[in-house]
């Protein structure tokens, strides 16, 4: 898979906490628009704060991302335009260095066949630091694709639910209708 949005931070010497501001510009908003499949990515920017966790091979990142989509609605097929904003967090570790217990022990489960796997918390099985760099860019984009609603409803749609509830109750028998004139027969 092609990164659509690069955004290179080297981490191997990162010693204080550092804060970086990140915007994917038209042609990048293009590229991601055929990755998630969207009518449009109108803008998406995010606020990074990158700290190395004590200890030294465990690097945190967290974020802020804003940005807009595009898509239709899956009633009316309408352009649905949606604003998100949503916080992110990701852990990285050079696995060269240092790989969590939980992770090596997942991995020689996995080997040996292990029908059931634990699901291991991002702290124990971090994201890998390549040759001392991460990519943001990567990262906001896969955040920003969880973000985008899977069944997007415009207006139009929900007006015409109502109508098409209220026209179905209007021609609806009900299954004890017929059971109106049961006991009429004076018994």
């Amino acid at each position: 898979m092609s990164k659509e949005w690069s955004v290179p931070y080297r981490v191997d010497d990162l010693k204080d906490d550092a804060y970086i501001s990140i915007e994917a510009n038209a042609d990048i908003c293009a590229a991601l628009k055929e990755r998630y499949e969207v009518n449009a990515v109108n803008n998406l920017k995010a606020d990074i704060r990158i700290q190395r966790e004590i200890g030294g091979n465990n690097v945190f990142v967290t974020g802020t991302l804003v940005g807009s989509v595009t898509q239709p609605c899956v009633v009316s097929l309408e352009p649905v335009t949606t604003e998100i904003h949503d916080e992110f967090e990701a852990y990285f570790a050079d696995k060269s260095q240092v790989l969590p217990f939980k992770a090596a022990k997942a991995k020689l489960e996995a080997k040996a066949g292990a029908m059931e796997q634990e699901v291991l918390d991002e702290r124990e099985d971090p994201e890998e630091i390549i040759e001392g760099i991460i990519d943001l860019g990567e990262l906001v984009a896969q955040y920003f694709s969880l973000a985008i609603p899977t069944y997007p409803r415009g207006a139009a749609a929900e007006e015409a639910a109502v109508i098409g509830h209220e026209k179905l109750q209007e021609g609806r028998v009900s299954p004890f209708a017929a059971l109106k004139d049961w006991k009429k027969d004076g018994k």
